[in-house]
């Protein structure tokens, strides 16, 4: 599984292409009144030739109105879900949401965690090559201090 594998060597631009392929994953999905409604990087597969494949179905709705609420149990993986979704679950109750933007917040969710993940391998880099810091462990406490001053 090529997710895997390069899963901490993607650049940017790779991380990107990622995104824009999802996207098309989830249009046509759209057009069969489909949403996965668990889009996490757990459920991404990516072929050896950049094909997107989502996996792990077992939360899908299907639906024909795109624009509408619809009630439903909260389900999928904490941290990924759409926030009302997720206060939902955490409250065990149903909720109406579009399942839409759940799966636009999803995807927006796995892309923050990739981008992330690009920045520490980049930061890694660049203190190991600075040669400031003696231990992994200095390294990753210099990288949390500086991600600190970002806002993600």
């Amino acid at each position: 599984n090529a997710f895997r594998q390069k899963h901490f060597s993607w650049t940017e631009k790779e991380i990107h292409s990622i995104r824009e392929n999802l996207l098309k994953q989830i249009e046509k999905l759209r057009k069969l009144n489909i949403y996965h409604l668990d889009i996490k990087p757990g459920n991404i597969i990516i072929t050896e030739d950049w094909k997107i494949k989502l996996i792990d179905f077992g939360c899908s709705e299907t639906y024909d109105d795109i624009n509408d609420r619809r009630e439903i149990i909260p389900r999928g993986t904490p941290g990924y879900m759409h926030p009302v979704i997720e206060q939902a679950f955490k409250e065990s109750r149903t909720v109406k949401c579009n399942l839409a933007e759940a799966d636009m917040h999803s995807i927006e969710k796995t892309m923050e965690k990739l981008y992330l993940i690009a920045y520490l391998q980049k930061k890694v880099r660049f203190y190991r090559m600075k040669i400031v810091f003696r231990t992994f462990g200095e390294i990753m406490l210099k990288i949390l201090e500086d991600i600190r001053l970002i806002n993600f």
